[in-house]
């Protein structure tokens, strides 16, 4: 039961809260906010801060050195566009100044509103998610354990198409294989996280192109993180490297990158 004492507690702990946040101490703002929170529940504007703080956080994940504008309003690239109106909505609201008193108000609502001005406009988002695709490139492991006739047993729904019959392997052999994605948001705990793959350039031996079809996205449960192997360190194509440079593709680091994936795709 909330008592004097505790909103007293409450009050201290929020200005420390207000205070951590002006040292740019997002972590102790956002424990200091909890805490009072958790001393007296109803504190006036405890929920609008603690909103306020969390946009802060987020804020602070970078894609390819850029806002994150999706994490920003706390989507998924792959939300629809009711979805994130509506969390913009309720962002707004919370941390418009004129009902959150919290001095990072300003500052979060102004976040909320960017992402907002990128996501709704549908040159400025297609144009977004061009660029935030390159933000990240990783690659997971495909393992595949052979059964008694010699045919792959799959682990993995997605590799079933892949042909195995170049491999010349015995029931007990675990093969390896990889394969090359981009990783399109932060790392859910009770979802995993959104990858779409990336497919190689014809006539180039590290040069790979981004699909930006929600369609070929897939998503890599909690329960299989492991398969991720290597962030693969890259550059983004300007076109002006050579004269036949496919701009916008992404160079992989060659050192960095399974050998298996290295051969060139012969150009139609």
């Amino acid at each position: 039961m909330d008592t004097e004492c505790n909103r007293d507690d409450a009050i201290r702990s929020k200005e420390i809260a207000e205070s951590k946040f002006k040292e740019n101490d997002l972590a102790g703002a956002k424990k200091f906010a909890l805490k009072a929170k958790t001393f007296f529940e109803s504190l006036e504007g405890i929920d609008h801060m603690i909103s306020a703080l969390d946009t802060h956080i987020r804020a602070q994940t970078k894609i390819g050195g850029e806002n994150d504008w999706y994490g920003i309003l706390d989507v998924s690239a792959f939300d629809d566009d009711d979805k994130i109106k509506k969390q913009y909505k309720r962002l707004a609201l919370q941390t418009h100044p004129d009902k959150n008193r919290f001095s990072g108000a300003e500052g979060a609502f102004n976040l909320i509103s960017d992402a907002w001005s990128v996501l709704s406009d549908k040159n400025k988002k297609r144009s977004y998610d061009q660029k935030r695709s390159g933000g990240s490139s990783g690659v997971y492991q495909n393992s595949f354990k052979s059964n008694a006739n010699g045919t792959p047993g799959f682990t993995l729904s997605r590799s079933k198409r892949r042909k195995m019959s170049s491999y010349d392997h015995t029931s007990d052999e675990t093969i390896y294989k990889y394969d090359l994605v981009q990783v399109l948001d932060s790392y859910n705990p009770s979802t995993g996280i959104s990858v779409m793959p990336i497919v190689k350039v014809p006539g180039f031996v590290s040069v790979f192109w981004p699909l930006l079809d929600p369609m070929k996205s897939g998503i890599i449960p909690k329960e299989e993180m492991l398969r991720f192997s290597h962030q693969v360190p890259f550059h983004v194509l300007t076109g002006e490297e050579a004269k036949n440079s496919p701009k916008g593709c992404y160079e992989l680091d060659p050192g960095s990158t399974p050998k298996e994936l290295l051969q060139a795709v012969p150009q139609s």
